[in-house]
């Protein structure tokens, strides 16, 4: 897993959910989005974020709020990881971070070797088939 650089930029995406005020819910329509994200390497604009919180935009300097969609398998590159807030009432209700599958694979690979890796690959591809055929 390469690290992100302070000096480099890490792109910003935001997905907000309009329908109740459920926070499951909120965070089951965001995890879509991630998926999403993972699957086509393309990060969603979101132009509403044009007002940094003045508490986070210090700490912020290297993110990048897109106003256009930024798409990153063009490219050659990948999306690693995401993290995925539930907000309630003035306060974050819940964080979880997400690391794309190939990250797992590359850490299964390091640790176990190319044949355990290629076997996990093995099941999680029929996994994602048998889904597909529900």
């Amino acid at each position: 897993m390469r690290w992100v650089k302070p000096t480099s930029w890490s792109p910003a995406a935001s997905t907000t959910c309009k329908a109740s005020p459920s926070k499951a819910g909120a965070a089951l329509f965001q995890t879509g989005g991630i998926i999403d994200v993972f699957r086509t390497g393309r990060i969603p604009a979101n132009v509403s974020l044009d007002c940094v919180d003045p508490l986070i935009a210090p700490k912020a300097k290297n993110l990048v709020w897109l106003r256009s969609p930024l798409d990153l398998a063009a490219s050659g590159r990948s999306v690693k990881a995401a993290a995925l807030t539930s907000l309630g009432f003035g306060h974050v209700g819940a964080l979880i971070v997400y690391a794309h599958p190939g990250v797992f694979e590359e850490a299964v690979a390091k640790q176990r070797g190319t044949d355990a890796a290629a076997a996990w690959r093995e099941r999680a591809e029929q996994r994602l088939a048998a889904g597909h055929d529900r």
